[in-house]
């Protein structure tokens, strides 16, 4: 290990790297990535510049999918999020027990600040965007089960995390819709979640049906066994192995990689808005964004690969 960690005491790369994964939360996921990473690539995160060549790692390298071993790059977005994780666990580690100075703290804490994210557009790319009739395709293609989540997140606009987190508590059964509460991203709203609280609208008939299927105690979508006891155990699902159902769907009925359960979420803000322009407002409650500006990105049509050669010599 590198000096950045006291070699004196029993540290080592490879207790920290388990500090990292024992932690859980939102990501979980993304900490399992950099540490194969950082192992396949002789990265010591905790080097002087071991963050800086991380990043660099993955903006600019090619990377192989370890389930499917197919190549691929991550997406700038793809690449923030997982610095965001390293950046936490990074900060997790110095707050541990692990054994740092404080010169080796601020130094770290330096190298922290020092190293930013990739600058991306705020404008949805034509990669990003789903038609009405590629997601009708996708829907077409799912099983019952997922169809089901994929119906949902489509003609609501939630996602996929807060469509996860939805309990029967939250649903509130109106003449011909269903109110639900949900709790997105941000701080305060509601005291049970912390985040931001709005109310999405539903199709009866559609959560209705979604209830006779998953059978939930809890969740609205749920699943689960039964205990020693008989008891039924309900559990959300998890959000990374649904979007990736999602995008083995996508590649079997319309040929394209990379598409995720948020880009739902993109199709249903791009329809609602070239359907109804003038209530750009009402898109910004429904979607839980901030501000007005974030929705307004809908208002653009992004360029396609066609526009780009449509001039021909």
């Amino acid at each position: 290990m590198s000096s950045a960690v006291e070699r004196s005491k029993p540290t080592g790369e490879d207790r920290i790297l388990a500090v990292m994964l024992q932690l859980k939360d939102k990501y979980t996921h993304d900490t399992a990535v950099i540490v194969r990473t950082l192992k396949a690539n002789g990265i010591d995160l905790f080097a002087p510049g071991g963050l800086a060549e991380l990043r660099a790692h993955l903006v600019n390298d090619d990377h192989q999918d370890p389930r499917t071993g197919r190549r691929f790059r991550y997406a700038p977005r793809s690449a923030n999020r997982i610095l965001a994780a390293a950046k936490a666990r990074m900060r997790a580690v110095m707050d541990s027990d692990i054994g740092m100075t404080v010169a080796e703290r601020y130094q770290l804490g330096k190298e922290l600040d020092s190293v930013k994210g990739v600058t991306c557009s705020t404008v949805p790319t034509h990669r990003k965007m789903l038609t009405p009739a590629e997601v009708q395709a996708i829907i077409d293609g799912c099983d019952p089960g997922l169809r089901l989540i994929v119906r949902f997140i489509a003609s609501t606009g939630v996602r996929i995390s807060e469509a996860l987190k939805i309990k029967l508590a939250d649903l509130h059964k109106m003449r011909g819709t269903v109110d639900i509460d949900i709790v997105g991203k941000g701080r305060g709203g509601m005291a049970t979640g912390g985040g931001k609280a709005r109310t999405v609208h539903a199709r009866r008939e559609l959560v209705e049906e979604i209830v006779r299927h998953f059978k939930g105690k809890s969740y609205l979508f749920e699943h689960g066994g039964l205990d020693e006891t008989g008891e039924h155990i309900g559990k959300p699902y998890g959000r990374v192995f649904i979007s990736q159902k999602i995008g083995k769907v996508a590649r079997r009925t319309i040929g394209r990689d990379h598409v995720s359960a948020h880009m739902l979420r993109h199709a249903y803000a791009s329809r609602y808005v070239n359907e109804h322009p003038e209530k750009l407002d009402t898109l910004r409650q429904l979607l839980g964004h901030a501000s007005i500006s974030t929705t307004q990105v809908y208002l653009h049509n992004p360029p396609t690969p066609q526009d780009g050669i449509a001039i021909s010599y």
